[in-house]
Parts: C-alpha cells; structure tokens; sequence
C-alpha cells in the first residue's frame, strides 16, 4: 500500500510537471488547495517565464527596436540584469531588436498579475507573469522629455545637447540625422547622498552605464532624444561618447549639477585672478577656469595646476622628498569640467593649507617640445599684499618710474598707487643680464642673447589691491649683473623703461670708468665714457642732485643709423633722456648713473640735467675720438 501510494504520488507530479513544462519549478502537490495559489505564492522566483514574454513583446512588435523593463521600475539593476541574460534564450536577429529601458520602456514584465495587461501567463488559475503594452506611454514620456529639453538650458554641448531635468539625463540632437544615432555612450551619475545610491553603486566611485542609442532613445518629431532616470539627487553626471568603432572617447566631461554651475557663473561675474587661454577666478576654496566661446579644442589636451605652499611643510612628504616646492594637481577637462552657454568651466578644489603661488595652464602631451598652450602664474591677493609690505619696508624702491620698483627675496615687485585700467595694458619686458654669460639657458645662448628674457603680462603676475597694481616677479637664481624692465603696447612706442642693478655692479663699474682716466665732462657730474656706456658720477651726492631730467643726445657718424622716427622727424641725433631713478644708484654717498649707448658709430654726445620749470642744471659735450 506505501508503495502504492507513492507511485500514485510520484506519477501524479510526473503528469503535473509534464503538464507545466517549461514551467515544472511552479509544481504544487496535487494534495494542496490550489485555488488562487498564485496570489498566495511567489510561483515564478526564477523567472523562467521571462523568455516567453519576450517572445510575446516580438510578436507584438514584429519590427524595429523595442525596448522592455519591470513594471515596477524599482528592481532595475536586478531586473535589468536578469532580462539581458534572458536576451540569450531569444534568436539573434530578434534579440538584437531588444533592450533595456529603465527611463520608458515599450513594455514591461512582471511577476503575477498587472492591471491591463496585454497578456499574462496561467497557471493553476492564476498570473505568474504578465507583460504590460506602454508604447504609447513611452512615446508621450519621450515628448515629454523632449518638451523639457528645449525650455532648458543645456548643462552640456557636444555631438548630442546634455540637460540635468529633474533626476534626469536628457540628450537631444536636433535635427537627428541618419547616423546620429551611432555610437556607444557613457553615462554615470554621482549623487549628493552617497547613501542614497543603488547597492552596485560605489558612494566614493561613478558607476558608468555604456549605452546605445536603441537603448534609450527614440527619435521624436526629428529630434534624437535619450533620457536615463536615476532615482537620487544629482551632485554631478560624467558623459562620453566614442564613434562606431573607435576605442577613445570623442567627447566627454564631468558636468556639476546642483548649484555648482550657479558657482561657476558668480565667478565669472567677477573679475579674474588671470587672464591666459582661460580667465581663471578664485571662488569658495577652489579655481575655476572659464573660456568665453570655447570650442572643442579648447578642451582638449592637459591643465597642469603647481601649489606652491606658504609653509613649506605643508607639501606631502613624498613632494618634500623629491626636493619638490609645489604640489601637482594637474587634470584633464572631462574629470573636472562642463560647458553651459557657450562657455567651458572647470573647477578644481584647492588645498585647505595657505598657499604662496599659484601656476597653470595647458599643453598638448606627446607634440614635440610639448610646448604649453598658455601658462600663468599668480597668487591670492594676501600673498601680493605680503611681499607688498615686506618691500616697503626694506626702503627705497629700486627704480620711481610708472612703476615703482622693489627688490624684495629674490623678485621684483612692481608697484603702482591707485592704478587704472590702462596702467596694466599692454606688455612688461624684463631682461636679466648674469654676472657670467655661462649662466644664460642654453636658448638664449643658442639665440645670440646676452640676458634671459623673463617678459610678462599683468594678468599672470599681478593683482589689485585697493586701487594698488602689485606685480611680482621671481628672478633667477644666479648673480645678476643688472635688469632693464620697462612696459609697452604692441605695435606702439614703450611706455616706461628702466636700466637697474644691484649696488655692487654701480661700484665695480664707477670704479672702472675712474681707473680709465679724466672724466670726459666735469660739471655737476662728472661723465665718462667707459666702453659701450656712459659713467654719471657726483660725490658727494644729495638727494637734490638726482632731481630733474637727465637728457642725452647721440649724434651717429652715419646718419643713415638713426632711427627711422628720428629722421623722418629731420633729427641730427638720437634722444635717451632719463630720469636718475631709472638708470642711477646711490653707491657710498656717490651718485652713479650708467647708461649704454647705441651699437653705431658716434659722432658726437651732449647731455646735461635740467629740473622743468626752473631750467637747466649742467650741460657738457663729448667729442667721439677718431671722429
């Protein structure tokens, strides 16, 4: 009888499942009520009637792309996965007609029974899985998306237009055409409430979704619109794009969402720290960097970013052990950067120690020389106000000219009160000549030059303090023998310039004009001609020997060697008027002055000091031997 009864069990399981099939793992024995067992039970756990879904939704929709989900939406990673591996059960060609759409799917699929189903699958009398027909759902959501999009400005513009809209990613390209739809992108999000994430999110990681256009879009009204929804709070968004197939992105970029454009848009309101390839501003502990009418190329290639601390113990130690002064946090534009309104901005954290300088820019890595597209350096207005104070302090300026001059710690400080706008146009030159030529880089050396060239413009090196124009600029490292600096507009005649040195190289050269023998003047000053200069020399000197004008006329052998102004002016000579504090130090109570003369052959040379409005001091003359 036990025998029996168990192979009448057996056999009536055999029959059940056989009755069941492919569906046998929802068998109930046949002892149990099974009256509407399929709401009381989870019968398709493993969800084998997935593949007959899909084989439904094809028949529903027998040509072109068609894209499925779960009704519920809220299992997506779990349901995304589970229906990309049921994909596997369906033939090739239809199931590369197939996706995954968690934004509007054309149908979905779900365990048991859904309200208005287009078909469900019975079993014991019951649902066990049924598929839901939301084509015209998914097209109004895609109308709807698209609607949003163009009442919106883009956060991104590129091969497709990006919007952020309401824990939404909207891509729109307008008019699509054909081929537009190519390609493989990458979206990921990274939210504000890392918490919030899915399970298979990282909190400190993107997690990059690659993706198709079939996947997620469709083409509304001739437009390309892709829309992915997350379910969290944006913070940012990373997208890329790589043509059919390329192994390199064409485009990307990390695009701030909540607030943080906003950030980059105060800042470009305000005035810039630099203006270079990027106006770069200063805002809430971080650079952004802003290009106005920015286009791909300004994207593209390597920002190099050097903090030089205050504190040189702020540098890590590995910076530290390397001999290192700064701190590299250089970067690439999609990791930090967006573009919105036809403009690129990228913002990058600072650290949180004081920092003394700052330098930047931009090169393309692997060109020859790698050459930087443009390169800046400042600091924030407390460091420029510091050495301000600090050249103060250490006394007269080196040089009173439209600039005073400093020579504070081994740079220049260029100084001019209550400076306006025009005061730092144009350009600053700057030429240091070493005490030994061997000193000179080799490209100078290479060019026939007898200095280092250290040019630059009042963005890169200066700042407004107050009404006050601060520059500062480091001086090489070796002996110096002296600078000439001075500041000019392109195209036109200098502005200002100036000859100085330290007061050791007035010293040895006072002392080798007095060694050559009779001053070839003896006035007020006493003026020789040692080499290629002229040697000013007053002992002893007042400051009200310095006061005035000094002026100085060069008469060429050849008129033919003037300057081309000067003779369409019918001059005879050649002006290098100055002023003592652009080309004099006080060296020991002596006054000396020393100015080099032009590299033709003279004729002649008058000169003399004159105070305007009182009249003239001294004049001399000074025959040239041989002529």
């Amino acid at each position: 009888a036990a025998f029996a009864a168990a192979a009448l069990g057996i056999a009536a399981a055999a029959v059940q499942m056989v009755q069941l099939h492919p569906y046998q793992n929802d068998y109930f024995n046949f002892l149990v009520n099974k009256t509407d067992v399929a709401s009381r039970w989870e019968m398709d756990y493993w969800s084998v009637s997935h593949k007959r879904a899909l084989e439904r939704v094809l028949s529903l929709q027998p040509a072109g792309r068609v894209s499925v989900n779960s009704c519920g939406l809220g299992e997506t990673p779990y349901t995304e996965r589970y229906l990309i591996r049921k994909f596997a059960l369906i033939p090739r060609e239809d199931r590369m007609r197939m996706s995954v759409n968690d934004f509007a799917p054309d149908f979905c699929v779900d365990r048991g029974a859904v309200e208005n189903s287009a078909w469900a699958l019975d079993i014991y009398g019951g649902d066990i899985m049924s598929l839901v027909d939301r084509r015209g759902a998914a097209r109004a959501a895609y109308m709807e998306a698209y609607a949003a999009a163009k009442s919106a400005e883009p956060v991104f513009e590129a091969h497709f237009d990006v919007y952020a809209i309401d824990g939404a990613i909207i891509y729109l390209r307008e008019p699509c055409a054909e081929g537009d739809e190519r390609g493989t992108f990458t979206a990921s999000a990274r939210p504000v409430h890392p918490n919030e994430t899915a399970d298979y999110m990282s909190a400190d990681e993107f997690a990059d979704k690659t993706f198709q256009f079939w996947d997620y879009g469709k083409i509304v009204g001739g437009a390309c619109v892709m829309a992915l929804k997350t379910d969290y709070p944006l913070e940012s968004m990373r997208i890329a794009y790589r043509a059919p197939g390329s192994g390199s992105e064409l485009w990307s970029a990390v695009i701030p969402v909540n607030g943080h454009i906003a950030a980059y848009e105060t800042a470009a309101r305000s005035e810039p720290l630099a203006r270079s390839g990027y106006d770069i501003y200063a805002e809430g502990g971080s650079l952004i960097y802003v290009k106005r009418q920015c286009a791909g190329d300004d994207i593209r290639a390597r920002f190099f970013l050097s903090i030089f601390p205050a504190d040189p113990a702020d540098l890590p130690q590995r910076a530290r052990d390397a001999g290192s002064k700064h701190r590299s946090f250089s970067f690439e534009f999609h990791r930090y950067g967006a573009a919105f309104d036809g403009k690129c901005a990228i913002r990058r954290d600072l650290p949180g120690y004081p920092i003394a300088s700052i330098e930047t820019g931009q090169w393309i890595p692997g060109l020859p020389g790698e050459d930087a597209l443009w390169r800046a350096r400042f600091a924030p207005p407390e460091f420029y106000e510091r050495r301000l104070r600090l050249a103060e302090s250490s006394g007269e300026p080196a040089i009173r000219s439209d600039f005073d001059m400093y020579v504070d710690s081994g740079s220049l400080i260029y100084l001019k009160r209550q400076c306006a706008g025009d005061d730092i146009s144009g350009r600053f030159w700057l030429s240091i000549f070493p005490e030994d030529p061997a000193d000179l880089p080799q490209s100078a050396r290479d060019a026939g030059l007898e200095h280092e060239p250290l040019n630059l413009d009042f963005r890169r090196y200066g700042a407004a303090l107050d009404g006050d124009c601060v520059i500062v600029r480091d001086l090489p490292d070796y002996p110096i023998d002296r600078i000439e600096t001075g500041q000019f507009i392109p195209g036109e005649s200098a502005l200002w310039r100036a000859d100085f040195a330290p007061p050791e190289y007035y010293e040895r050269r006072l002392r080798q004009a007095e060694s050559s023998g009779e001053p070839a003047i003896r006035s007020d000053f006493d003026v020789y001609l040692e080499g290629d200069s002229l040697i000013y020399a007053k002992n002893p000197c007042a400051a009200a020997d310095t006061r005035g004008r000094f002026w100085l006329s060069v008469f060429p052998a050849n008129p033919a060697d003037l300057p081309q102004d000067r003779r369409d002016a019918d001059f005879e000579h050649e002006s290098l008027n100055f002023d003592f504090a652009n080309y004099g130090a006080i060296v020991g109570g002596d006054c000396v002055i020393i100015r080099d003369l032009p590299d033709y052959p003279i004729s002649r040379i008058e000169t003399g000091q004159v105070i305007p409005d009182e009249g003239e001091l001294w004049r001399g003359r000074i025959a040239v031997s041989g002529q």
